[in-house]
Protein backbone atom coordinates (compact mmCIF):
# COMPACT_ATOMS: atom_id res chain seq x y z
CA UNK A 1 0.00 0.00 0.00
CA UNK A 2 1.41 3.54 -0.89
CA UNK A 3 0.15 6.43 1.26
CA UNK A 4 0.80 9.72 -0.12
CA UNK A 5 -0.45 13.43 -0.68
CA UNK A 6 -4.03 14.27 -2.68
CA UNK A 7 -3.71 16.04 -5.72
CA UNK A 8 -6.66 17.68 -7.02
CA UNK A 9 -6.93 14.60 -9.40
CA UNK A 10 -7.70 12.31 -6.65
CA UNK A 11 -11.18 14.12 -6.32
CA UNK A 12 -13.64 12.28 -8.06
CA UNK A 13 -11.99 9.09 -6.61
CA UNK A 14 -12.38 9.85 -3.00
CA UNK A 15 -15.69 11.61 -3.69
CA UNK A 16 -16.90 8.03 -4.51
CA UNK A 17 -15.21 6.52 -1.54
CA UNK A 18 -16.97 8.59 0.46
CA UNK A 19 -20.34 7.91 -0.95
CA UNK A 20 -20.04 4.45 -1.44
CA UNK A 21 -18.56 4.16 2.17
CA UNK A 22 -21.63 5.95 3.99
CA UNK A 23 -24.12 4.83 1.56
CA UNK A 24 -22.73 0.60 2.50
CA UNK A 25 -22.77 1.07 6.34
CA UNK A 26 -25.18 -1.38 7.34
CA UNK A 27 -25.25 -0.78 11.10
CA UNK A 28 -25.60 1.55 13.94
CA UNK A 29 -27.58 4.37 11.77
CA UNK A 30 -30.72 4.05 9.96
CA UNK A 31 -31.85 4.27 6.09
CA UNK A 32 -33.03 7.68 6.23
CA UNK A 33 -29.97 8.95 8.88
CA UNK A 34 -27.74 7.51 5.78
CA UNK A 35 -29.42 9.06 3.47
CA UNK A 36 -29.52 12.12 5.23
CA UNK A 37 -25.29 11.63 5.67
CA UNK A 38 -24.25 10.41 2.49
CA UNK A 39 -27.19 12.51 0.17
CA UNK A 40 -26.15 11.64 -3.50
CA UNK A 41 -28.56 14.45 -4.66
CA UNK A 42 -25.42 17.04 -3.24
CA UNK A 43 -22.50 15.21 -5.14
CA UNK A 44 -22.02 17.99 -7.52
CA UNK A 45 -22.14 20.69 -4.24
CA UNK A 46 -19.75 18.55 -2.75
CA UNK A 47 -17.38 18.54 -5.31
CA UNK A 48 -17.51 21.91 -5.49
CA UNK A 49 -16.61 22.41 -1.48
CA UNK A 50 -14.26 19.85 -1.01
CA UNK A 51 -12.07 20.68 -4.42
CA UNK A 52 -11.21 24.18 -2.26
CA UNK A 53 -11.51 22.77 0.96
CA UNK A 54 -9.11 19.60 0.75
CA UNK A 55 -6.39 22.46 -0.53
CA UNK A 56 -6.51 24.12 2.70
CA UNK A 57 -5.41 20.77 4.83
CA UNK A 58 -2.97 18.33 4.73
CA UNK A 59 -4.76 15.54 2.75
CA UNK A 60 -3.08 11.78 2.17
CA UNK A 61 -4.96 8.81 -0.03
CA UNK A 62 -4.00 5.16 0.43
CA UNK A 63 -3.44 3.64 -2.72
CA UNK A 64 -3.92 -0.25 -2.91
CA UNK A 65 -4.38 -2.63 -6.18
CA UNK A 66 -3.78 0.51 -8.47
CA UNK A 67 -6.39 2.46 -6.72
CA UNK A 68 -7.50 4.74 -4.31
CA UNK A 69 -8.97 2.97 -1.35
CA UNK A 70 -9.05 5.41 1.50
CA UNK A 71 -8.40 9.41 2.26
CA UNK A 72 -8.43 11.23 5.43
CA UNK A 73 -7.30 14.98 6.15
CA UNK A 74 -5.98 17.12 8.92
CA UNK A 75 -6.34 20.78 9.66
CA UNK A 76 -3.31 22.62 10.55
CA UNK A 77 -5.39 23.10 14.44
CA UNK A 78 -5.21 19.08 14.39
CA UNK A 79 -8.87 18.61 13.67
CA UNK A 80 -8.95 15.27 11.54
CA UNK A 81 -12.05 16.20 9.19
CA UNK A 82 -12.77 13.58 7.24
CA UNK A 83 -11.83 9.73 6.90
CA UNK A 84 -13.54 7.30 4.41
CA UNK A 85 -11.79 3.92 3.48
CA UNK A 86 -14.14 1.53 0.75
CA UNK A 87 -16.22 -1.03 2.34
CA UNK A 88 -14.11 -3.70 0.64
CA UNK A 89 -10.85 -2.90 1.94
CA UNK A 90 -12.19 -2.18 5.68
CA UNK A 91 -10.64 -4.16 8.18
CA UNK A 92 -7.08 -3.89 6.86
CA UNK A 93 -5.78 -1.41 8.96
CA UNK A 94 -5.33 1.36 5.92
CA UNK A 95 -7.28 3.86 8.54
CA UNK A 96 -5.19 3.17 10.93
CA UNK A 97 -1.96 3.84 8.57
CA UNK A 98 -3.44 6.76 7.40
CA UNK A 99 -4.00 7.77 10.93
CA UNK A 100 -0.41 7.17 11.54
CA UNK A 101 0.82 9.80 8.52
CA UNK A 102 -1.64 12.28 9.90
CA UNK A 103 -0.13 11.89 13.59
CA UNK A 104 3.13 12.73 12.11
CA UNK A 105 1.98 15.33 10.20
CA UNK A 106 0.44 16.86 13.79
CA UNK A 107 3.85 16.38 15.64
CA UNK A 108 5.69 18.80 12.71
CA UNK A 109 2.95 21.07 13.70
CA UNK A 110 3.76 20.86 17.38
CA UNK A 111 0.68 19.93 17.94
CA UNK A 112 -0.48 19.35 21.59
CA UNK A 113 -3.72 17.20 20.55
CA UNK A 114 -5.40 15.64 17.44
CA UNK A 115 -9.63 15.65 17.66
CA UNK A 116 -12.21 14.41 15.33
CA UNK A 117 -15.90 13.68 15.65
CA UNK A 118 -16.09 10.32 15.01
CA UNK A 119 -19.17 8.43 13.99
CA UNK A 120 -20.47 5.10 15.92
CA UNK A 121 -18.52 3.14 12.78
CA UNK A 122 -14.87 4.80 13.03
CA UNK A 123 -14.82 5.47 16.96
CA UNK A 124 -13.50 1.84 17.63
CA UNK A 125 -10.57 2.49 15.74
CA UNK A 126 -9.81 6.20 17.07
CA UNK A 127 -10.10 4.20 20.41
CA UNK A 128 -7.66 1.82 19.54
CA UNK A 129 -5.07 4.62 18.33
CA UNK A 130 -5.21 6.54 21.43
CA UNK A 131 -7.98 8.65 21.24
CA UNK A 132 -10.44 9.28 24.45
CA UNK A 133 -13.96 10.20 23.90
CA UNK A 134 -15.00 13.66 25.50
CA UNK A 135 -18.82 13.27 24.71
CA UNK A 136 -21.81 11.92 22.20
CA UNK A 137 -23.31 14.38 20.26
CA UNK A 138 -26.05 15.20 18.10
CA UNK A 139 -25.74 16.70 14.86
CA UNK A 140 -28.83 17.72 12.22
CA UNK A 141 -28.45 17.02 8.51
CA UNK A 142 -31.14 17.72 6.07
CA UNK A 143 -33.60 17.47 8.80
CA UNK A 144 -32.35 14.33 10.16
CA UNK A 145 -31.01 13.70 13.27
CA UNK A 146 -27.20 11.92 13.45
CA UNK A 147 -24.79 11.41 16.01
CA UNK A 148 -20.90 11.57 16.33
CA UNK A 149 -18.48 11.00 19.10
CA UNK A 150 -16.25 14.20 19.78
CA UNK A 151 -13.16 12.70 20.65
CA UNK A 152 -9.30 13.95 21.42
CA UNK A 153 -5.78 12.55 22.01
CA UNK A 154 -3.05 14.13 23.49
CA UNK A 155 0.18 14.10 21.59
Amino acid sequence: MIIRQYSDNDLKSIIDIFFTAILSIDTSYSVEQLKAWGNIDKRDELMLIWQYELQKTYTLVAIKDDKIVGFSNIKNDGYIDLMYVLPEYQHQKIATKILKELEIHAYELELKEMTVHASAIAKSMFQNQGFKILLKQSVIRDHVELYNYKMYKKL
